[in-house]
C-alpha cells in the first residue's frame, strides 16, 4: 500500500502524510483498519522486508489478491471467474541477502548435530574395528605360539627316540659275547 503512494512523488508530502495516504489506502480497500503498524515500524527496514517493500505493487495486484470472484476479460468484455483468470504473472522479486529464518535455522543446526552424532558413530564404530584387529593379532601370536610349542615338543619326541634307540643299540652290543665274534 505505501508503495502505492511512494511511487505517485507528490510533492509537499512528508513521510507521516505518506503513512496516513496509505493507510487510507488500505482501509478503502480492506473496508477495515490497518491493525499492525507497530510490527510495520519496526520490521520495515529490515532486510526480509525490504525486498517486497521494492516490488512494483499496482492497485489491480491488491484487488486481485483480495480474491475477486469476478474479472473482466481483456479482448471480450465478458466476466470470467478468478479461477479461469489466465494472468498469472508476479513480478520478479529482487534478490537480496536474507536472514536466515527460525525454522532454516532450527534446520541447520539440527545439521550440525546429526553430523556430529554421525562422527562420532564413525569414531564408535573405528575404536571397535581396532579392538577387534587387537583381538585378531593376540589370537593370532597365540595360534603362532601354539604352532611353536607343537614343534618344539615333536622335536623333543624325536631327539628322546633317537636317544632311546642309541641306548638299545648299546644295551645289544653290552649283551653281546666278544667270544662268539669272528673277524
Amino acid at each position: 500500500m505505501q508503495q502505492l503512494i511512494l511511487h505517485r512523488r507528490e510533492s509537499g508530502l512528508n513521510e507521516e502524510d505518506k503513512k496516513n495516504r496509505a493507510l487510507e489506502l488500505y482501509n478503502s480497500l480492506e473496508g477495515g483498519k490497518f491493525n499492525f503498524l507497530h510490527g510495520w515500524v519496526e520490521l520495515r527496514d529490515q532486510e526480509k522486508w525490504i525486498s517486497q517493500r521494492e516490488r512494483p505493487l499496482e492497485v489491480v495486484d491488491l484487488v486481485e489478491d483480495r480474491g475477486s470472484k469476478r474479472t473482466k476479460n481483456d479482448g471480450s468484455g465478458q466476466y470470467t471467474s478468478s479461477s479461469s483468470n489466465t494472468n498469472t504473472s508476479t513480478p520478479e522479486l529482487t534478490s537480496t541477502a536474507r536472514p536466515m529464518g527460525r525454522k532454516a535455522s532450527k534446520d541447520k543446526g539440527k545439521q550440525k548435530s546429526i553430523s556430529t552424532n554421525s562422527i562420532d558413530r564413525i569414531e564408535e564404530a573405528m575404536k571397535e574395528q581396532f579392538n577387534l584387529d587387537a583381538e585378531k593379532i593376540e589370537a593370532m601370536n597365540k595360534y603362532t605360539e601354539a604352532i611353536k610349542e607343537r614343534e618344539r615338543k615333536k622335536e623333543e619326541r624325536e631327539k628322546m627316540k633317537d636317544q632311546l634307540k642309541k641306548e638299545e643299540l648299546a644295551i645289544r652290543l653290552m649283551e653281546m659275547d666278544p667270544s662268539t665274534m669272528t673277524d
